[in-house]
Order: C-alpha cells, then structure tokens, then sequence
C-alpha cells in the first residue's frame, strides 16, 4: 500500500507539473487527456484509476457525440 501523500508531496509534484506544461505548445484536444492524468498524478491518482473521469456521452446537437467529465 502506498505511503499517504502529505502537502509538501503534492507540492513538488505539482511544481515539477508546472514546469513541465508552463510552455507547452499543441494540439490541446490531442494533449488534453496527458494533461488531466499528469495533473492527477499530483494528488498521487493513478492513470488507470483516472481513466474513469471521462465517458461518451449520447448524441448531442446535430448528431456530434460529446464527452461528459466526472
């Protein structure tokens, strides 16, 4: 069982996050789930168990399926 993180983790891990996307340049629908995971890694959350966040959504406006966010 992991060790429970205490705030001075969250930190530097959220610092290190900081300095990895400050600059960061692209496609941001491509980029946009690298993002949220690295973010929740910060809170020590796993990919597999953030791969939970997001689920497709039923038909939207003019047939476009759309993504609903937990």
């Amino acid at each position: 069982m992991p060790k429970p993180l205490v705030l001075s983790d969250i930190r530097n891990r959220a610092g290190a996050f900081m300095a990895e996307w400050r600059d960061a340049e692209g496609y941001e629908k491509g980029e946009a789930q690298e993002f949220v995971r690295g973010l929740l890694r910060c809170f020590g959350i796993s990919g597999r168990t953030a791969a939970v966040y997001e689920k497709r959504g039923g038909p939207a406006l003019k047939g476009i399926r759309s993504r609903l966010a937990f």
